[in-house]
């Protein structure tokens, strides 16, 4: 009883196996200097005499006694090539069901960035789990800059091998939609027994049937809507096909541009599910952390939604007008862009 509790946190580098690092001597001279400063600057000059119990935790205590990197009890330092994605992430890049959470990894050190790491690791988890991709984004950036990379080379070799339109849809339309389609299986096939992620499951069944049902809507839709007003824009000389790079066509149109309205809406389709999917399982992963928390905000958050549905419609309906009276003007130059 009747006792103070007294903590000092002095800054110091960490351990250089290359430098001949005196830790004994650092820690008295520390020690000193921290003495002195409570003496001169906040006038406790008997504060020595009072000390009791003493303990002080150097680098080298703390790689021993915590098995810490030299001795860094914060983890990795905030230099420009350990920031952001450029810093470890919370999944081992080869060895897919090690995760790792803390100060060292993302998003960086901190009472509360190490308690996002441990949110963002059990969603990887939780989304593994359940057999979404969890891919690296450093591996992410480096599949991108292969695609640009393959893009440029095609774009180069064009000019002596001229790119048909069906060899288009070969190379950059079929592949993402394939793609995408064939991780939808994987998902749809991946059930567990761990009531974590089955509990979703039957939420997700619902929204991948509503998902094909609006797809096929979507795509009679897209034929519906976009084959007139195709026609009418290459019967009009505003754009056309090279006989020889088309197969054959249906009207003014060749057809593969019919299957190009098909296609994309297929992709958009399984892209769009893919992000809801994944935005689905992280908010209930979320609630179930926060749930007092979201209870409170579910008002405000559905009056935004409400708003943000009601804005984007007027958005739409007022780009529609603008269109059609800009269509009406007669003005060949305004065609495609109105239509």
């Amino acid at each position: 009883a009747n006792q103070d509790t007294f903590m000092v946190l002095v800054p110091c580098g960490h351990i250089e196996e290359a430098k001949d690092q005196q830790w004994d001597e650092l820690i008295a001279r520390a020690r000193a200097a921290v003495l002195q400063k409570l003496k001169e600057e906040v006038k406790l000059e008997d504060f020595e005499e009072h000390i009791k119990f003493e303990e002080i935790i150097s680098p080298a205590i703390w790689k021993e006694r915590f098995n810490l990197a030299k001795g860094s009890c914060f983890g990795l330092s905030h230099t420009f090539t350990q920031l952001g994605y450029l810093r470890p992430q919370n999944q081992h890049a080869t060895f897919r069901n090690l995760f790792f959470t803390g100060c060292s990894t993302h998003p960086g050190s901190g009472l509360p960035n190490v308690l996002v790491s441990a949110r963002l690791c059990v969603e990887r988890i939780l989304m593994q789990e359940a057999g979404y991709p969890t891919t690296d984004p450093l591996s992410s950036s480096s599949l991108l800059l292969v695609l640009l990379w393959t893009i440029f080379l095609l774009f180069l070799l064009q000019a002596r091998y001229p790119l048909t339109y069906s060899g288009f849809h070969f190379l950059f339309t079929v592949p993402p939609a394939l793609a995408m389609a064939v991780n939808l299986l994987k998902r749809s096939r991946s059930g567990t027994n761990k009531p974590h992620v089955d509990f979703l499951h039957e939420k997700l069944r619902r929204l991948r049937r509503r998902s094909r049902t609006a797809t096929c809507l979507l795509c009679i839709l897209s034929l519906t809507y976009t084959t007139p007003w195709d026609n009418y824009l290459v019967y009009k000389g505003i754009w056309t096909y090279p006989p020889g790079r088309v197969l054959f066509t249906i009207g003014y149109v060749p057809v593969e541009e019919y299957c190009f309205f098909v296609i994309q809406t297929i992709a958009t389709s399984l892209w769009l599910l893919t992000a809801m999917e994944r935005q689905m399982l992280q908010q209930s992963i979320r609630s179930s952390m926060l749930r007092a928390a979201q209870s409170s905000s579910r008002g405000a958050s559905s009056a935004k939604d409400r708003a943000l549905r009601m804005g984007g419609g007027l958005l739409l309906a007022a780009l529609s007008c603008l269109s059609w009276m800009q269509f009406m003007s007669g003005s060949d130059k305004s065609k495609y862009l109105s239509l």
